[in-house]
């Protein structure tokens, strides 16, 4: 018995089978067009993963599974191929910085990686190296590219040498010489002419000894990093202990002086650091 198809069924195929191509169609292009958005998160969710375990097993303990027992190391792994597959998609640069004039481990270092860790809080893909012998200071960070910048920033603020002499033309020092202070304090910042620019000079203090770096003068503001330290001893070069360190010692604050538009006796200063950002005002001793 022959079986014959009517028309209208052979248009309902044809229809079901435009129907399916169009859906392959569609599942083609969304494949191509989120494969890397799909596999950024893919890998950025295990990278979260891996460094939770890491924490949570930590150097000693094991994790038993299904598929076996679990160390850290087994994490640390995890966690490094998450990271370097984030590099391959783009989604990760990776950069390097070599310490010049900071020793690993110092005082230097411990309160640069503090900074980074307050401003970077999720920073498990940066290292600082250096501890174990024959291996070059330096730190490696794998990270969006919009960040580096800032990294790069905190870096060079403190891997600097202390300089308090600035070259500047005479029209943008001109507001900010003088001696600089309050009532209390009389001598907080004396600022003088150079034959290229000008010095900064810090009264002596028996307890802090006091290092600027980083000077510099844009769109009508003095900037400058500046560090107290308790031990006049304390080099870049030394190795501390952190159990007898001064909870301040070593800490950088970023200094903004900008003459007061409405007096010229008077310089408003902001000072940042980690913790805070703080304004007061300078009056000029006559």
């Amino acid at each position: 018995m022959d079986i014959q198809i009517h028309p209208k069924q052979k248009s309902g195929y044809k229809i079901v089978i435009v129907i399916l191509a169009l859906i392959l169609v569609v599942i083609v292009i969304a494949t191509t067009v989120f494969r890397k958005p799909l596999a950024i998160y893919y890998h950025k969710q295990g990278l979260n993963r891996a460094q939770q375990k890491i924490i949570e097993i930590g150097p000693i303990e094991k994790q038993e599974t299904l598929l076996g027992i679990r160390d850290q190391s087994y994490w640390i792994d995890k966690h490094d191929h998450h990271r370097d597959a984030l590099v391959r998609l783009g989604y990760f640069d990776k950069k390097t910085w070599k310490l010049h004039y900071i020793t690993v481990p110092s005082l230097q270092s411990r309160r640069l990686w503090e900074e980074l860790s307050i401003v970077f809080p999720d920073h498990s893909t940066a290292i600082m190296q250096g501890y174990e012998e024959n291996t070059e200071d330096m730190i490696v960070v794998w990270d969006c590219p919009e960040n580096l910048f800032k990294w790069d920033q905190i870096i060079s603020a403190h891997d600097a040498l202390p300089c308090n002499i600035l070259e500047a033309d005479d029209k943008a020092i001109q507001s900010f010489l003088g001696q600089w202070g309050t009532q209390e304090e009389p001598f907080t910042y004396r600022i003088t002419r150079t034959n290229t620019g000008i010095e900064i000079m810090i009264p002596p203090n028996e307890m802090w000894r006091t290092e600027l770096r980083n000077l510099r003068i844009h769109n009508g503001i003095l900037s400058f990093d500046q560090f107290f330290y308790t031990d006049p001893k304390d080099g870049l070069k030394t190795i501390t202990n952190p159990s007898s360190d001064h909870s301040f010692s070593g800490i950088r604050s970023r200094v903004e002086m900008q003459p007061d538009p409405l007096n010229p006796d008077v310089l408003i200063i902001k000072t940042t650091t980690i913790n805070s950002v703080k304004e007061h005002t300078l009056l000029k001793m006559k």
